[in-house]
């Protein structure tokens, strides 16, 4: 994959044969390595899928970004705290990246997830 949106390509030709509400992931995500040097958004996961939720993980294994429907589901909101050791990222407005760092990713991390690319 050479850009996010080859990503985004990806993930929509998965969640277009995965049964609605569940999981569509993509793995070894390297921000370094598509040509824009930055994570894909929430809001592009959006676009992807409202009906899925959607998790990119990064090829270290610590990071991740999900989509609106993947903090629902597990039950990530503004009013969330860090965990211990970990990070829920916002920006500067409060709102609600979608990327999730350490112990915060390790809430989805370990679920029984469907593997995209």
């Amino acid at each position: 994959m050479n850009s996010i949106e080859d990503i985004l390509k990806e993930l929509r030709v998965k969640a277009q044969t995965t049964p609605k509400g569940q999981w569509v992931r993509a793995w070894g995500f390297n921000e370094t390595a598509v040509a824009e040097k930055r994570y894909p958004t929430r809001e592009e996961l959006d676009e992807v899928s409202t009906e899925h939720p959607i998790k990119v993980l990064r090829t270290c294994g610590h990071i991740s970004v999900i989509n609106s429907k993947a903090l629902e589901t597990i039950n990530i909101n503004e009013n969330t705290p860090d965990p211990d050791g970990g990070t829920i990222e916002r920006d500067h407005q409060g709102v609600l990246t979608g990327r999730l760092i350490e112990t915060a990713h390790m809430r989805v991390f370990s679920m029984n997830l469907e593997m995209v690319i």
